[in-house]
């Protein structure tokens, strides 16, 4: 069911541009009589309107059917493409999945692979798939310098701020967004970037947004008739503002600002944008003291959210439940509420965590503003070029050229390739394969660049060390494959309380660290704690066959105890670590100073 909505999601919120439609229907005798170029623009048609006109977009594809046998091989190629992305548009995703690979591994065309990855990365990343999402999406950017044709070259950069921010990656999203702005693209794309680049910066709390330049957005979009994309806007900007509304007067405000707006949110016929909507009435009327009406918009936020899965703003709503409930005094519904409130923050942390480990596999941190400045730069270049080739008319001076350009570029490939399999090796030594957690390579890289960091911004970092209480004993009796099962649920069990501030690391063997940014010794002790009771509390017989008990023993320290000083940090967590062995095993200890 998840799936085929999200294909609906990729048709609603799709990056193309839109075109004009036109009647391009064909008699018999016309097909037969198509030339080669027509067919290209008839391709192209079809295309174009793939995302605005369903009904023509599939009567040309019958149309064009009907004459694929006259086609070239990479007209053949872009008609399967089409062919794909209607078998997804009409519901058939995994069939659509499935055609698109096919046409990756028999089209070499670079116009198709890019179209054809730029989709998979959509309905991948829609899809909660997103590891294979940011696959999809570094093919596609790794390509770039090959690519010529500047429509290309913005679908690229619109996939990737389309992806990036599907998986909580909002700087990046911003970057690729400002970069199609930069290139001045057509109205209808410029809406889209721009929509995207504004999201990013209110995720990313960033000051000095001005309500103006949000008014710009929303008025070009809805001149180009983008209403959902000026009502995604619109919401988020609300809920922005409601955010830092101090007084009454500025949440009456807000109210009356998504009051108006409500009509152009429900024409959008948008789900997650209605219950966005609903939600965030919700809290505005709980912090105006209207509870009763709070109440109603909460319930059908929640309605609304159930086939959407778990977000934000169902949790929200749950929020503005539980307080009514509690206040007066109907202490079974608000239980009730929390419960669901907890489950629903444990999946929604969990699919953050998703999104986050996908993207640090794949290793995405610099592309978009590397791309900005090679734009920059390469309009630069050809003037530069243009200008020496004028003045170098002489035949040999032309050849030795064109041989320093050969070596050139055949350098920057190997050194690319190179710089590539550095990427890999670096990845593969920083990740334990097992738990899929720091190793004692990757926690020493991050802690010498985080620890520098945090004390420039005077942020104190937790730090401790668990190991498992005999250990040994289990791997003794019960073997090896049962030891490993249990190295990864404990991993599991920890992640799963969804601190978002908490790092793992496996040190080795039966030995991790846990490392907590910008966190106190109370938040570790009482996030170590809950970690040793989700140990303690993992049921071993219907995995293993076997009953035995786990537990694991604690020991915390913070840069205001130890300094930012790593190897002063893991040592002082192992001296309290060592004794919550010699106190009896499964508790947490903190270091104390000597005297």
């Amino acid at each position: 069911m998840r799936i085929k909505y999200a294909i609906l999601v990729v048709c609603l919120l799709s990056f193309c541009v839109n075109s004009e439609t036109a009647d391009l229907s064909l008699n018999s005798t016309e097909r037969s009589a198509l030339s080669g170029d027509e067919i290209d623009r008839l391709l192209s048609q079809t295309d174009a309107i793939r995302t605005s006109d369903f009904v023509t977009f599939t009567k040309n594809l019958s149309e064009l059917s009907a004459i694929k046998n006259s086609f070239s091989e990479s007209q053949l190629c872009f008609y399967r493409f089409l062919s794909a992305y209607k078998l997804g548009l009409s519901g058939d995703v995994e069939q659509s999945i499935q055609q698109l690979q096919v046409i990756k591994e028999d089209c070499e065309y670079l116009s198709i692979t890019i179209r054809v990855e730029s989709l998979l990365a959509n309905i991948y990343a829609i899809s909660g798939d997103y590891q294979k999402a940011l696959t999809s999406l570094d093919n596609i950017l790794s390509q770039i310098d090959n690519v010529n044709d500047q429509a290309l070259k913005l679908l690229i950069y619109s996939t990737a701020y389309v992806v990036y921010d599907l998986v909580n990656q909002n700087q990046l999203s911003l970057d690729f967004s400002q970069l199609v702005i930069d290139q001045k693209p057509s109205p209808k794309q410029w809406c889209k970037a721009s929509v995207y680049k504004y999201v990013a910066l209110i995720n990313l709390n960033q000051l000095g947004i001005k309500e103006t330049e949000i008014a710009e957005v929303l008025n070009h979009c809805r001149q180009q008739s983008e209403n959902i994309y000026a009502q995604v806007l619109n919401v988020n900007w609300i809920d922005y503002q409601l955010k830092k509304a101090e007084s009454k007067q500025e949440t009456n405000l807000i109210h009356q600002s998504l009051l108006a707006s409500d009509d152009s949110i429900v024409a959008t016929r948008y789900k997650n944008l209605i219950v966005f909507k609903d939600s965030l009435m919700a809290r505005i009327l709980e912090k105006l003291g209207r509870y009763e009406e709070a109440v109603e918009f909460a319930k059908k936020a929640l309605e609304g959210s159930a086939s959407l899965g778990n977000s934000q703003q169902k949790i929200d709503a749950l929020d503005v439940l539980i307080n009514y409930h509690q206040s007066t005094q109907s202490y079974k519904e608000a239980n009730d509420y929390l419960l669901k409130k907890n489950l629903a923050k444990i999946r929604y942390y969990s699919d953050k965590q998703e999104k986050l480990m996908a993207y640090q596999t794949i290793k995405h941190d610099s592309m978009a503003k590397s791309h900005r400045i090679d734009f920059l730069n390469q309009q630069n270049e050809v003037l530069v070029l243009e200008k020496e080739l004028a003045e170098k008319s002489k035949a040999n001076q032309l050849l030795l050229n064109y041989l320093f350009a050969s070596i050139a570029v055949l350098l920057l490939y190997i050194g690319y390739r190179i710089k590539k399999q550095q990427e890999i090796y670096k990845s593969l030594s920083e990740m334990d394969h097992m738990t899929k957690i720091y190793n004692r390579k990757g926690m020493k890289d991050y802690m010498e660049h985080m620890l520098p960091y945090s004390q420039e911004k005077e942020e104190t970092v937790a730090f401790g060390i668990f190991d498992l209480d005999l250990f040994k004993k289990i791997n003794d009796q019960y073997g090896h494959t049962v030891g490993d099962w249990v190295i990864k649920s404990i991993v599991k069990a920890c992640k799963e309380l969804n601190n978002e501030k908490a790092t793992f690391a496996r040190l080795g063997g039966e030995e991790f660290a846990l490392i907590m940014r910008d966190s106190t010794l109370n938040d570790i002790a009482e996030f170590a704690e809950a970690c040793r009771s989700a140990i303690n509390s993992i049921e071993t017989v219907y995995e293993t066959g076997h009953q035995f008990h786990i537990s694991a023993s604690f020991g915390i320290t913070t840069t205001q105890i130890s300094g930012y000083n790593f190897s002063r940090l893991m040592n002082d967590a192992d001296d309290a670590l060592y004794e919550s062995k010699e106190n009896g095993r499964n508790q947490v200890t903190v270091y104390r100073t000597a005297a």
